[in-house]
């Protein structure tokens, strides 16, 4: 129950969660790369996991994980 209360208020404060941040990140690339925006360095480091692997061009965390050894 607090869990959800806090949730609830923190939406209606509009503190943004890690997701929907990066989605946000991802779409300013996008405008970036489309050449309606400059480029900064917000925009470099989201490219750059993008690169990496670490971050999907839809704004999803890319989770890898390490193989079993037996």
């Amino acid at each position: 129950m607090q869990r959800r209360k806090r949730k609830f208020w923190n939406k209606l404060k509009g503190k943004l969660s890690l997701k929907e941040i990066r989605e946000k990140q991802v779409e300013r690339l996008i405008c970036a790369i489309q050449q309606e925006i400059e480029w900064d360095n917000l925009d470099i480091k989201t490219y750059d996991l993008i690169l990496k692997g670490k971050l999907d061009w839809s704004g999803k965390v890319v989770k890898t994980r390490k193989k079993w050894k037996q």
